[in-house]
């Protein structure tokens, strides 16, 4: 259970990268299907399958807001404090 939160994590982190927030819509549910599917095929109880599918979407939007965001934020940061020196700055020093 543990394993998939951290995968889901992750992988939320991942689609922070590339997407906007209305990844999370078509992803939730592939997420809950895998989840569930892990619950059925360890045969575990219907409350620990309940448990797995919730923390499983959960982990997934927490790694999309808080870690792709604030890698995303700190990227940005990054970048606009690069100073940017053109050719063309230094034409009329002769």
């Amino acid at each position: 259970m543990i394993l998939l939160a951290m995968v889901s994590l992750l992988i939320g982190a991942l689609l922070a990268q590339r997407f906007k927030v209305l990844i999370l819509i078509p992803a939730t549910p592939i997420v809950l299907g895998v989840a569930f599917g892990t619950g059925v095929t360890h045969a575990h109880t219907a409350w620990s399958t309940i448990l797995t599918v919730g923390m499983a979407a959960t982990s997934m939007q927490i790694g999309y807001l808080v870690i792709g965001g604030g890698v995303r934020h700190v990227w940005a940061g990054t970048i606009s404090r690069q100073v940017v020196v053109s050719p063309l700055d230094d034409v009329g020093a002769v």
